[in-house]
């Protein structure tokens, strides 16, 4: 990826001399088009890998903050709920012109999710309304201008911080961005989700450098079949494992996730139980929750899961990431932690 100038800050109400961010989410905020398993269609609705981690990390921690780049029209409504849920802002950088940086999602009633809208269920939306569910995420040029870059994070922000999220984006951003970090903290815990953007991104022999920058990986079920279609998830995460990574967390949605640690133990990890109204998102809250129930656990990759399973079921209640911020309640979270903790399964490796 090419040099570039450094963005000017999106303008906030934050002080400047607030506290830093203990825990920061690097990625993509999107506006988001979706149809619902039970027909709805949600039109321009903030969302965002790094804005569903960012709500995710604050489940449990006060100080997050997110690194992002946004066009002028991205809601500025929803940054300002955000900002008044104490998200720190500052990191954002705003591209001129428009926010291009677009997703269209469509669930079936059996929570099957696609991305872009099939052409069974495009038909059933008014006409006015369909250009409206265009994907640009697949549009490269598009979706890597909108791509943090090492030159995208306020100062002392990765010096302060007890971790740092990457979620899904493309390889060479990843590639970029734990190489940064990682030259100025070899200490800083880093999670990142699926380490390849889709079927396009599978890296090759050079994954490995990525894989080793992160404390722990965090792909889909999904995301594993891209490259093992015939292992099943526990064999994906250990060849993961073999290629570099030191951990993973393999996210199941609605069957909780899998852990596998640096000793090829592995837990089952349940998920909460609960109607979802609108699951988008979820797996990038889980991430986030993660990220913080490491540092608090001191490294226990089981009770972290916890965390970022409590943070999930946390979003599948809401429709926006905003939504979920409105709702949260801390005490709630913690009675969801203690009944997630007690399903917990070993299914694999020494006891």
């Amino acid at each position: 990826m090419t040099a570039a100038e450094p963005l000017r800050a999106v303008p906030q109400a934050q002080d400047a001399s607030a506290p830093l961010p203990r825990f920061i989410a690097c990625g993509g905020m999107t506006v988001d088009n979706v149809v619902t398993g039970d027909g709805r269609r949600l039109i321009g609705v903030c969302g965002g890998n790094a804005f569903y981690s960012a709500v995710g990390m604050a489940v449990w921690s006060d100080r997050v903050g997110i690194v992002a780049r946004v066009g002028d029209d991205y809601p500025g409504d929803c940054l300002s709920r955000a900002g008044d849920h104490g998200i720190d802002l500052r990191g954002l950088r705003l591209r001129p012109g428009p926010h291009q940086l677009r997703v269209a999602f469509a669930y079936r009633p059996d929570g099957a999710r696609t991305r872009g809208v099939p052409a069974d269920i495009l038909s059933t939306i008014p006409t006015a309304e369909r250009e409206l569910f265009r994907d640009t995420t697949f549009e490269d040029e598009t979706y890597l201008a909108f791509n943090p870059r090492p030159t995208d994070f306020p100062d002392r922000w990765i010096a302060e911080a007890q971790g740092l999220h990457l979620p899904a984006l493309r390889f060479v951003t990843h590639d970029e961005i734990t190489a940064h970090v990682r030259g100025r903290r070899t200490d800083i815990p880093i999670t990142i989700d699926s380490p390849w953007y889709e079927g396009s991104d599978v890296p090759g022999e050079n994954i490995a450098d990525v894989l080793g920058r992160a404390s722990v990986v965090l792909p889909s079920a999904e995301d594993l079949r891209v490259v093992w279609p015939d292992l099943e998830p526990d064999d994906a995460a250990r060849a993961l494992i073999a290629r570099g990574a030191r951990a993973v967390v393999v996210k199941l949605g609605s069957r909780g996730s899998l852990v596998i640690d640096e000793r090829g133990r592995a837990w089952q990890v349940p998920a909460v139980a609960l109607d979802a109204t609108e699951p988008t998102g979820a797996g990038d809250a889980f991430c986030g929750g993660l990220l913080v129930g490491l540092v608090a656990s001191r490294g226990d990759l089981v009770d972290a899961a916890c965390h970022g399973t409590v943070s999930a079921s946390l979003i599948v209640e809401t429709d926006s990431p905003v939504d979920a911020l409105d709702r949260l309640d801390r005490g709630r979270m913690v009675e969801r932690l203690s009944l997630i903790r007690n399903g917990v399964r070993q299914i694999g490796g020494a006891s």
